[in-house]
């Protein structure tokens, strides 16, 4: 996953860990979004792209700013709290063969 990639990967738990601590569903937050939970669910996961139109809007949804997410995100990275796909599968591929 590129760097690009891990930037979604963090946007995703960062909205996905503000929306849960302002107790809101998938389904209020895709209403004041106007936004598909299918695509949400995506977002979440980091399996998605977003677009500046889709973060504000989700961040309106959130009452919090977009600056604030993407501040939050991040921090989420520089901390090691986001991985890329190619890190996991290494790590995963040194415990099956007891390389650890």
């Amino acid at each position: 996953m590129a760097r690009r990639g891990l930037l979604n990967a963090a946007l995703g738990v960062e909205i996905r860990a503000r929306r849960e601590a302002a107790g809101l569903t998938r389904e209020q937050v895709c209403k004041a979004a106007d936004t598909a939970r299918n695509v949400l669910i995506r977002l979440e996961a980091g399996t998605r792209s977003m677009t500046v139109e889709q973060l504000e809007a989700i961040a309106r949804a959130l009452e919090t700013d977009l600056n604030d997410i993407y501040q939050g995100a991040r921090k989420r990275i520089e901390s090691g709290q986001i991985r890329t796909r190619s890190e996991r599968a290494a790590d995963e591929l040194r415990a099956a063969i007891g390389f650890d």
